[in-house]
C-alpha cells in the first residue's frame, strides 16, 4: 500500500511538472507574440529638429506631405503608363509561355514516339538475338552430324591398315 501511494504521487509530480513546461513556454510565445504586435502598432515618434517644437515639426511634414492637384496628377498618369507598360509586358510573357507550353507538348509527342519506336526495335533485336542464337546452336548439330560420319569412314581404313 505504501508502494502504491509513492507510485502514484511520483506520477502526480512528474504530471505537474510536465504541465508546468508547458505552461511555461506557451506563456513565452504569448509574451513573444503580445511584444511582435505592440511593436507593429506602434507609431514612431516624432523627433523634433533641434531649435524646434514638436507642434512645428507635425505642422511642416503635413505641408511637405501635401502634393497640389497638378502633381497628384502627374504621379497617376505615370503610374497609368507603368501600369499600361507592366501589362504589355504581361502579355508578351504569356504569348512566350504559351509558345514554350506548345514546343514542350510537341517536345513531350515526339519524344513518345521516339520511346515506341526504340521499344519496336529493342524488342525486334532481341528476337533476331533469340533466333540467331537458335540457328546458331542448329548448326552445331548439323556440323556434329557431318563430323561423325567422317570420322566412321576413317577409322574402317585405320583399322585396315
Amino acid at each position: 500500500m505504501n508502494n502504491l501511494l509513492w507510485f502514484y504521487f511520483g506520477v502526480l509530480s512528474l504530471g505537474l511538472v510536465i504541465v508546468g513546461i508547458l505552461l511555461f513556454w506557451q506563456s513565452r510565445s504569448y509574451a513573444r507574440l503580445n511584444l511582435d504586435i505592440f511593436s507593429r502598432t506602434t507609431p514612431k515618434p516624432i523627433i523634433p529638429k533641434e531649435g524646434s517644437n514638436l507642434h512645428d515639426t507635425h505642422a511642416e511634414d503635413i505641408n511637405a506631405s501635401s502634393l497640389d492637384h497638378d502633381q497628384w496628377i502627374q504621379q497617376e498618369s505615370d503610374l497609368l503608363e507603368k501600369c499600361d507598360r507592366l501589362e504589355a509586358l504581361l502579355n508578351e510573357k504569356e504569348r512566350e509561355l504559351e509558345k514554350t507550353q506548345k514546343a514542350l507538348a510537341n517536345e513531350l509527342e515526339l519524344r513518345n514516339g521516339f520511346t515506341k519506336m526504340k521499344d519496336l526495335l529493342e524488342n525486334e533485336i532481341a528476337a533476331l538475338k533469340a533466333k540467331n542464337h537458335q540457328l546458331l546452336a542448329q548448326f552445331d548439330v548439323f556440323r556434329q552430324e557431318m563430323e561423325i560420319p567422317k570420322d566412321s569412314v576413317t577409322s574402317p581404313q585405320n583399322q585396315n591398315i
